[in-house]
C-alpha cells in the first residue's frame, strides 16, 4: 500500500461521511472533478514540489473549479491545503469512491465476450453475480473475439475464465504437464 493511500485514508472517510449526511451527488461530482484536476501534469508538479506554499497551491485548484464547489467542498480543500495533503486528491477520490460502492453495495464487471450478449444473457449474469456477491452489479460489456465462445469476467483482481480460449489454454497446460510427468 503505497503511502499516499495511508495519508488519504481518513480525508476520503470524513468527505464520505459527510457526503453520506448532506449531498452525496455534488460529493461524487466534486471529489471526481479534483481528482481529474490534481492528475493534470502541470498540477501534480505544483502539489509535490515542496517549495510551492499551501495556500498558491490551493489558489491554482479554486481558480480552475472556481464556481464548481460548495462551501463544504471549498472547506474540504483549505482543509487539504493546510495540512499540504493536496496531493493525496487522487487516493482521496479512488478511496471515496471504494467507500461509495461499499455503502451501495456495488460491484462492477467487465465482461468480455466474443459476441454481443442479448439482454435475457445479460440479466441471467447478473441475477448470477449479485447472489454469488451479495451486492448490486453494474455490468459492462466489451467484445473480445479472440475468446471463441463464452466469457471472461473480472472485477478488481478477481477473475472468472469461462471462455473457450481460457479453457483451452488450461487444457494445454494440462497435458503439457501430463507429457512432463510421463517422460
Amino acid at each position: 500500500m503505497s503511502s499516499d493511500v495511508i495519508i488519504a485514508r481518513p480525508y476520503a472517510k470524513a468527505a464520505f461521511e459527510y457526503a453520506k449526511k448532506h449531498d452525496m451527488k455534488s460529493w461524487l461530482v466534486a471529489i471526481a472533478l479534483l481528482s481529474e484536476v490534481a492528475n493534470q501534469s502541470k498540477i501534480k508538479a505544483v502539489l509535490r514540489d515542496p517549495t510551492v506554499t499551501p495556500a498558491y497551491r490551493l489558489s491554482v485548484i479554486k481558480d480552475i473549479c472556481a464556481g464548481m464547489l460548495d462551501e463544504a467542498q471549498e472547506s474540504f480543500l483549505a482543509t487539504l491545503a493546510s495540512n499540504k495533503r493536496l496531493f493525496c486528491l487522487s487516493e482521496i477520490f479512488n478511496l471515496f469512491h471504494q467507500y461509495y460502492d461499499e455503502y451501495k453495495k456495488l460491484k462492477e464487471f467487465d465482461v468480455y465476450t466474443p459476441y454481443p450478449m442479448d439482454e435475457a444473457q445479460k440479466q441471467h449474469l447478473i441475477n448470477t453475480l449479485e447472489k454469488r456477491f451479495n451486492s448490486s452489479v453494474l455490468l459492462t460489456e466489451y467484445i473480445d473475439h479472440s475468446l471463441i465462445g463464452g466469457a471472461l469476467i473480472r472485477t478488481g483482481d478477481f477473475v472468472i475464465d469461462g471462455s473457450v480460449k481460457g479453457r483451452l489454454q488450461k487444457l494445454a497446460t494440462h497435458l503439457n504437464l501430463k507429457e512432463n510427468l510421463c517422460q
